[in-house]
């Protein structure tokens, strides 16, 4: 809202004539396009990365210890 003000503001002086309400609804538009366009790959990154993060779960249940993740590394 606010960037739509600004702009109704600046546009004055150089011979804007236009409502407010309509530079709402086209920066609303603007936004939304812009959204929906980034949706499928933010998505996408959502599913893969819990997919990874369970997998490195499980992976991590089925190893054992190794000496440098138990604590107990004696230096030789």
């Amino acid at each position: 809202m606010r960037s739509s003000a600004v702009v109704q503001l600046a546009t004055r002086p150089l011979g804007g004539a236009g409502r407010l309400e309509d530079t709402v609804a086209t920066f609303g538009f603007a936004c939304a396009a812009a959204h929906w366009t980034l949706l499928p790959r933010d998505v996408l990154v959502g599913i893969f990365g819990g997919l990874h993060g369970c997998a490195r779960l499980s992976r991590a249940e089925r190893l054992p210890p190794t000496p440098a993740s138990d604590g107990n590394v004696t230096e030789r």
